[in-house]
């Protein structure tokens, strides 16, 4: 039973948004400000994660809006700003966040 509860949680679609929001959340508390130069995909985008405070979440994450087996792409929202996110498959079931857009 626990490996089919498992099997429902990796392929439901909440698995990947619930990695997003932890990574990015994880990356501003810890001002992780090397990361955050790698992910953001300009100056604009560096800048906003960079002055976010350390207590700020991203919320109301899309289900994913497109992409393929190793690359999909989400919305969400960082303090009064939608961001775009894209999420790369880096192993099974492993995803990453590798790049914010503003």
């Amino acid at each position: 039973m626990l490996v089919i509860t498992v099997f429902i949680y990796f392929y439901s679609g909440s698995y990947i948004p619930q990695r997003l929001d932890s990574q990015i959340n994880e990356i501003i508390k810890n001002h992780d400000v090397k990361t955050m130069k790698k992910i953001a995909s300009n100056n604009e985008t560096f800048h906003l994660l960079e002055n976010t405070t350390r207590n700020e979440r991203v919320k109301n994450t899309s289900d994913s809006e497109g992409g393929n087996s190793s690359s999909l792409y989400y919305t969400t929202r960082l303090g009064n700003h939608n961001i775009n996110v894209v999420m790369s498959k880096i192993g099974v079931p492993t995803w990453q966040v590798v790049e914010i857009s503003k």
